[in-house]
């Protein structure tokens, strides 16, 4: 297998908002992959524009191998039948059984061309399970909640959710080498979530998925690919979710280190301007030797403000290359963790079940 998706230098945004600033992505093959990020910071974006929906500003983007996507809203037309809508997703699979029956119709006679694109069709539609493609799309509708949905029905007939599951289902019907699912467990009882988990995690192909779902994160993702907001970059982490989560903390520990070190030189600068400046004019009482004392007065004057012009311009440095605040990291409920301490007050994002960097 060979069809991988790849990002050059892409720059994207709406209006004059940025989300992505010239970055550079490859995903291999076979490569399962969750994307993370603040809300809004782009990673539906990203998404988009991996499938090949949306066009970056700058740049490119390159997919080689089919495609299946799941955004967040289905988009498909609510007028269709649910069976319209398993039609559509089963198009290219169906087609691909019309051209085998003409050309087995013709097979006796066939050249050896004819015989040869045969075989290679044959081979596609096999590695496809083309034969089992029904009995997924049921399967399907069975455990996303679905069994037994009249395919007469229309989509408007049913609820947002329902229809989502359906687009669901007819994005897997048809797996492709590539997937792209927008929060696909949104809409997606225990049971759901669980059967999503397990097929994602089985599937061969390149499967890439914006959730904020941590167990379907452990389970499917063996690379996370964090978005970031600030930087207007992506940031790639190996060895699963647990493994992000590592090298995540590890990072902010460093930040907060390099934020504390900071403070405190900034501090301890400052007070040493401030108390050399103090002492500066007669601290002393003056002797009757006063031509002696304004000339070891004026001597030491002179030191200690080159003391406080040095202390200042070490501050100014200081001030001129700030280390960042860390921010308050990202966090999922239901799981609680030791988040080091940030200076100055820092608060902490908490949940009733917990807390969870992410």
């Amino acid at each position: 297998m060979t069809e991988h998706l790849n990002l050059s230098g892409v720059s994207h945004g709406y209006g004059d908002r940025l989300l992505l600033d010239g970055i550079g992505l490859v995903i291999t093959a076979g490569e399962h992959v969750a994307i993370v990020g603040e809300n809004g910071a782009g990673k539906s974006t990203l998404l988009r524009i991996l499938a090949g929906l949306e066009a970056p500003d700058e740049g490119t983007a390159a997919s080689h191998g089919r495609v299946g996507y799941l955004a967040q809203t289905h988009g498909l037309p609510e007028s269709f039948t649910v069976g319209a809508a398993v039609d559509a997703s089963l198009a290219s699979l169906r087609a691909l059984e019309a051209e085998l029956d003409r050309l087995e119709a013709g097979l006796a006679d066939a050249e050896d061309d004819e015989l040869e694109t045969y075989g290679r069709l044959q081979t596609e539609y096999q590695l496809r399970e083309g034969y089992a493609a029904e009995s997924r799309v049921e399967a399907a509708l069975d455990r996303l909640g679905l069994g037994g949905l009249d395919r007469k029905r229309t989509l408007e007939s049913l609820s947002g959710g329902e229809q989502e599951r359906v687009a669901l289902a007819c994005v897997l019907a048809d797996p492709a080498d590539i997937l792209l699912l927008d929060e696909p467990t949104n809409h997606l009882d225990a049971r759901g979530t669980a059967w999503l988990e397990d097929r994602l995690a089985a599937h061969r192909g390149t499967v890439v998925v914006v959730s904020h779902d941590r167990v379907l994160l452990r389970k499917v993702a063996s690379t996370v690919i964090e978005v970031d907001a600030e930087r207007r970059a992506v940031t790639r982490y190996g060895n699963g979710y647990d493994g992000y989560l590592r090298e995540k903390a590890a990072e902010r520990q460093r930040w907060v280190q390099q934020y504390r070190e900071w403070i405190d030189a900034m501090e301890a600068e400052q007070r040493q301007a401030d108390t050399v400046t103090d002492k500066m004019g007669y601290a002393r009482q003056r002797d009757n030797d006063k031509v002696g004392f304004d000339f070891k007065a004026g001597t030491w004057q002179k030191a200690a403000s080159s003391k406080v012009r040095n202390a200042q311009e070490r501050l100014r440095r200081l001030e001129a290359s700030p280390i960042d605040r860390p921010p308050v990291p990202l966090r999922l409920a239901a799981e609680l963790a030791v988040e080091p301490e940030v200076p100055s007050g820092a608060s902490v994002a908490t949940t009733a079940s917990g807390t969870t960097p992410f």
